[in-house]
């Protein structure tokens, strides 16, 4: 009977592969190409890279970011199943900008988003820097605005601290 039950744990925890998802942020790029590459030719890279081993991807975009014909790249994340987030227009902290003004760059960044890829595509959102706010009235008034847009905040869980 023990050695049933000891094979039974092992069966369920084997069932039990643990899920990864990759999330990247400051889409639709960031950091120097090398000469002669292009943001386009990369973006392919990285997506052969994640569905050749079929791992989850989500990618936040900041506004400001999307270069001239750089619509295709959202896109092209899109196209590839990445879950597609918000991480604002300008990539400031609700701290550094006070909450009216960051909820309004937050919404121009959402708006131009639908325009890319559809009403309702981009559910979630990340906090520029992961900064919610250094007090608890910052805190509470970005997470009403977020709530507001209609978005559900994406967790991080190994935070690189790459900036």
């Amino acid at each position: 009977m023990r050695i049933l039950a000891v094979l039974l744990l092992f069966a369920a925890r084997a069932a039990a592969a643990p899920t990864v998802a990759v999330t990247l942020d400051d889409l639709p790029f960031v950091g120097p190409l090398a000469p002669g590459d292009t943001r386009a030719a990369a973006t392919e890279r990285i997506l052969a890279a994640l569905t050749v081993r079929a791992v989850p991807v989500g990618v936040f975009v900041t506004c400001d970011r999307i270069g001239e014909g750089e619509e295709a790249l959202i896109r092209r994340w899109q196209a590839a199943g990445a879950e597609l987030g918000n991480h604002s227009t300008a990539h400031r902290a609700v701290d550094d900008l006070g909450p009216t003004a960051w909820a309004a760059d937050v919404k121009a960044c959402g708006a131009r988003l639908e325009a890319i890829v559809g009403a309702g595509a981009v559910p979630w959102f990340r906090y520029p820097f992961l900064q919610r706010g250094r007090t608890p009235e910052a805190r509470d008034a970005a997470a009403a605005a977020i709530a507001a847009l209609g978005y559900r905040t994406a967790p991080v869980t190994i935070d690189t601290a790459d900036w």
